[in-house]
């Protein structure tokens, strides 16, 4: 059964949170914007009060939690290299229109 629910994982069907833990991509994606419209309104979100929200356990309301959260980080950590690497090639660019080819 586990390898069943890992090839659905990869074919994009399951998503899973934790080991041996998998939710549809569909719910991933509205829990998500769920937390992200309330903490845009109230500013954060508790255990609970997603809990109440997706009626599902405390265990696993934490487990969505740290999950989102991991991939939060990622986006920024993403969105930060992206923007990194457009200065660096912009300053590079006009360095090289300027003539000079160093990577300074």
């Amino acid at each position: 059964m586990r390898n069943l629910l890992y090839k659905a994982g990869k074919l994009g069907y399951l998503v899973p949170i934790v080991r041996d833990r998998f939710l549809l991509h569909e719910q991933i994606t509205e829990f998500a914007q769920f937390i992200k419209q309330f903490i845009e309104q109230h500013g954060e979100i508790s255990v609970n009060q997603l809990r109440d929200h997706i009626q599902y356990g405390r265990k696993l309301t934490v487990q969505l939690i740290e999950y989102v959260d991991r991939w939060a980080s990622y986006d920024v950590k993403a969105i930060f290299t992206y923007c990194v690497i457009v200065r660096f090639l912009t300053k590079y660019v006009k360095k090289q229109d300027e003539g000079d080819l160093s990577l300074q």
